[in-house]
């Protein structure tokens, strides 16, 4: 009997056996490197690809506020001059003596284009509304009141010194801007009014600051367009976006309602205008976000392999 027990434990295991047992210590050692070793790795290396892209998408959104941003600034302070430059001439005593000459009239309007060429025309309007004296590239076949006109009505009614207008074709029937300066004189109000043209604001964007990785365009609080490129729509045409008003300045993702374009918008405070810049420069960065996917994770990929592949042979 204890030859028997020691005959068993000395006999040597079949090759069918030892086969079974190479292939078992195998898997057992892949698995426990794959779970020490590689499944870590390899979902760093995925957390760190994600988080690069955030990264970088976080930074062109920043980069395009700030464009917005600055952009809205800077036409807040444009149409802020040209209010000074209509308030420079109501304020003149030679101006104002001279009401019933063509020749002051035409004076005033050249000085006003030598500050800027987005100056249309120039008018005196009386406080019943009446345009007594005009001079520009309008032929008025017949008087002109602005008694009804919703700009008049609010210059007149309230404490205000001077408004601009949106976007409208009034009588003149093309679209354009009305700018108008108040002073209440002892014979009655005093207004003088001025066109401004939205082809020469939309000129002026287009030398700010970041527009050329941009397109900017303008929108009133109804959505409207009020400065708009032809690529994207035309004056007094429906906006398909109309910023919230709170906060002041955002982002639109791509995924929202515009589809493949990103959006950042910052709302003026000289008038209820949001002024909306696309990122010209988008597919250039979505191809850089498209190149890691593309790239970056077939490389990590060839290495994870050459790592299994040592491991396995190992």
């Amino acid at each position: 009997m204890k030859h028997s027990i020691r005959e068993g434990y000395g006999r040597a295991k079949t090759p069918a056996q030892s086969s079974s047992h190479a292939r078992e210590l195998l898997w057992h050692t892949l698995s426990r490197q794959i779970l020490l070793y590689f499944l870590p790795l390899l979902l760093l290396a995925i957390f760190f690809n994600f988080q690069y892209r955030q990264i970088i998408a976080e930074s062109e959104r920043a980069r395009l506020e700030v464009i917005a941003e600055h952009q809205a600034h800077t036409l807040d302070l444009f149409l802020r001059e040209r209010l000074v430059n209509l308030a420079n001439v109501i304020d003149d005593p030679l101006f104002r003596q001279s009401l019933a000459a063509d020749a002051s009239l035409r004076t005033a309007l050249v000085k006003l284009r030598q500050t800027s060429s987005a100056f249309v025309d120039i008018g005196v309007v009386d406080g019943d509304g009446n345009l007594n004296h005009y001079h520009g590239p309008v032929d008025f076949a017949q008087p002109v009141s602005y008694r009804k006109e919703p700009w008049f009505l609010d210059l007149l009614a309230s404490t205000k010194q001077a408004v601009i207008t949106d976007i409208y074709t009034g009588f003149r029937n093309e679209p354009h801007f009305t700018i108008a300066v108040k002073r209440n004189l002892d014979g009655g109000a005093l207004i003088v009014r001025a066109a401004l043209s939205p082809e020469r604001i939309s000129e002026y964007l287009t030398t700010l600051e970041g527009a050329k990785e941009v397109n900017a365009w303008v929108v009133s609080a109804n959505g409207v367009f009020q400065v708009v490129t032809p690529r994207v729509g035309r004056p007094l045409q429906q906006s398909p976006y109309l910023p919230p008003r709170i906060p002041v300045r955002g982002h639109l993702d791509a995924s929202d309602a515009l589809g493949s374009a990103d959006f950042a918008y910052a709302w003026l405070s000289e008038v209820p205008w949001a002024l909306v810049v696309e990122n010209t420069s988008l597919k250039g960065f979505r191809a850089g976000l498209a190149w890691m996917p593309s790239n970056v994770l077939p490389v990590t990929v060839v290495i994870f392999v050459f790592m299994g592949v040592v491991m396995f042979l190992r």
